[in-house]
């Protein structure tokens, strides 16, 4: 029976976590392009999915605990791990037990090796350290390791399957497969040696009973010291150190990686928390209808691995959509509304002349111009020949001129900088 309701749960998560429940919401168009010799490019109905894929990492305790401390803040979105926060501290690890699909996949994967059940005895506990670095680096705004939780593993493993596959998509599996590998390798390791939310359960559970039984304690304690013994303080040593440990390693990683400025999805908070806070669990990157976000591999630095960019051309973060800001589980990309979401500056776009028709070769070309749907694009005229020149107070780096712009190497181009809002503007054609 347990494994019958294992494989239901395991059924549900792989639903939730692939979209094929979505909850479709109808958005029409707000702006539609400027006519170009009495040819338009006239807004259109766009339907895109919000679902529930939110739901299923934001179920930890450990990424949830994690970046409130981190964010000093708690959301709506903080709720949904209480159920499991509630059971672990009751029960312990119950959830690991029962619910966890990421675990019944270990499972299943360590009993193709009978008999091998204790070869992980002799690994350390790398799944305390997780959570006490992590905590420790929350403490200063940079929670460390949030993306090894492992509803955000098997989330994020879902992710490439609604993106164009290509290596870079694809790395986002390595993470389920790994911990498969390792099952197989060294069965329970994962669960018992390695996995975050494992501990962080374990570890409110003995919590609990510590106070049920902190009474009892204090008095062992008082009949310990008569008798001449020194009372145990290992494990309280061993987190105080770790805590720190953590603390300074998030302080090291804020100051040396993550030095660049990429493309972050609207909404996105400061870089020195977003690549911590970020469990790249994937959801952004298939909400996206235009499918121009993608994992990063370097742009944002080693700390960034994995993180969601924007990446323009030949899509373009549309002004209608904000739907990447409605399934991040973490915060790290800001619930924002559409209004909030086209006043809000991803990146500027910069002209380079040398690339541009109209100021390198003269030719008549303002494509950038008519597609902007802030009117961000100043014209400049140079002899007969009108020229494109950016407005950094009024672009918003949606990429749309990048993306529209017909030159062979492409003459205006997005730059990431950090998020800023900026004064509204009325779209075009509204």
């Amino acid at each position: 029976m347990r494994l019958v309701i294992r494989i239901l749960v395991l059924v549900v998560a792989a639903v939730f976590a692939t979209q094929i429940i979505p909850v479709m919401v109808e958005r029409r168009l707000e702006s539609e392009s400027l006519a170009n010799g009495g040819t338009g490019i006239v807004a259109s109905t766009a339907v895109t999915g919000r679902t529930c894929a939110l739901l299923l990492p934001a179920l930890s305790p450990f990424s949830a605990v994690s970046s409130a401390v981190a964010k000093q803040s708690v959301g709506w979105v903080f709720l949904l791990c209480i159920p499991v926060f509630v059971m672990s501290v009751i029960k312990g690890r119950w959830f690991c037990f029962h619910l966890c699909p990421t675990g019944f996949l270990a499972e299943m994967a360590g009993k193709l090796r009978p008999g091998s059940k204790s070869k992980f005895v002799s690994m350390p506990r790398a799944g305390g350290i997780i959570v006490l670095f992590a905590l420790g680096g929350a403490v200063l705004g940079y929670p460390i390791f949030l993306w090894l939780d492992p509803l955000c593993i098997f989330n994020g493993f879902f992710s490439v399957w609604h993106v164009p596959l290509t290596l870079v998509t694809l790395l986002p599996v390595i993470g389920l497969i790994f911990i498969i590998a390792l099952s197989v390798w060294r069965p329970n390791a994962w669960c018992y040696r390695f996995c975050p939310l494992g501990f962080s359960q374990e570890l409110l559970g003995k919590a609990w009973r510590h106070v049920l039984h902190v009474h009892t304690q204090k008095r062992q304690a008082i009949l310990s010291i008569e008798a001449g013994h020194k009372p145990d303080t290992g494990l309280g040593r061993r987190f105080f150190l770790a805590l720190v440990a953590g603390g300074i390693s998030s302080f090291a990683a804020r100051k040396v990686f993550g030095k660049q400025q990429p493309i972050r999805p609207p909404g996105a908070i400061t870089e020195d928390k977003f690549t911590a806070i970020c469990i790249r669990c994937g959801n952004c990157v298939r909400a996206c209808p235009k499918k121009i976000i993608v994992p990063d591999i370097g742009q944002s630095g080693v700390a960034g691995f994995l993180t969601p960019v924007i990446k323009m051309d030949p899509n373009f973060c549309a002004e209608w959509c904000n739907e990447c800001t409605k399934v991040c589980p973490t915060g790290a990309i800001t619930r924002i509304s559409l209004t909030e979401k086209n006043n809000i500056a991803i990146g500027t776009a910069f002209v380079t002349k040398s690339n541009c028709l109209a100021w390198e070769k003269d030719q008549a070309c303002m494509v950038c111009d008519e597609y902007c749907p802030f009117h961000a694009i100043k014209t400049i005229k140079r002899g007969e020949v009108l020229c494109p020149e950016v407005d950094p107070a009024i672009c918003r780096g949606c990429g749309f001129c990048q993306a529209g712009c017909p030159a062979e190497r492409k003459a205006i181009i997005v730059h990431g900088k950090p998020q800023r809002k900026l004064a509204h503007v009325k779209l075009q054609g509204t």
